[in-house]
């Protein structure tokens, strides 16, 4: 049986290996990128099973790499799980909600 793949987008290094680690030990091939452009570029490559995104990255967001998603092949289908420590109020929660629904 093949991994289950996914592609974690978080430019600080502490969270990218926290990440990897738990996912790895539930099973999944993890690919990490430290920024948006890098993200665009691993899904062109392939379309993992989840994507996990930081909002707030380097170069394009977290919200522009799962609008690029959504519109290529497929993208539709993949789970995505946003993670922030700077949004955290309501309004940035329904800012969030209106932007990917």
């Amino acid at each position: 049986m093949a991994l289950k793949t996914a592609l974690v987008v978080e430019d600080d290094k502490a969270i990218q290996g926290l990440l990897r680690d738990t996912l790895e030990s539930e099973g999944f091939q993890v690919l990490v990128e430290k920024d948006g452009e890098w993200a665009l570029k691993a899904l062109e490559r392939r379309l993992p099973d989840v994507l996990i995104t930081d909002i707030l990255l380097p170069s394009l967001g977290g919200f522009e790499v799962i609008e690029q998603l959504r519109r290529s092949p497929g993208g539709a289908n993949v789970p995505v799980i946003c993670i922030s420590g700077i949004y955290r109020a309501s309004k940035h929660k329904k800012d969030a909600r209106d932007r990917l629904n």
